[in-house]
């Protein structure tokens, strides 16, 4: 995804007409982004607050298959 929109982009040219790294706005950032807790599989982080041996509903959990 960040190959279609880099999280940086070269900032106008300044008076010595050097350009700088500046956010990309729209993009993701360069900071990772913690997923969904639907999109979290079990064992993450994100789920720390659950329960030791919570089985998760099929509300709590994203249940997709990609397919073609």
């Amino acid at each position: 995804m960040t190959a279609l929109h880099p999280p940086t982009r070269a900032s106008e040219a300044d008076a010595t007409g050097k350009r700088h790294s500046e956010h990309n706005p729209g993009s993701l950032g360069k900071e990772p982004v913690d997923c969904a807790p639907c999109e979290a599989p079990d064992g993450h982080p994100l789920l720390a607050d659950l329960p030791r041996f919570h089985h998760r509903t099929p509300a709590e959990v994203l249940v997709e298959e990609a397919y073609d």
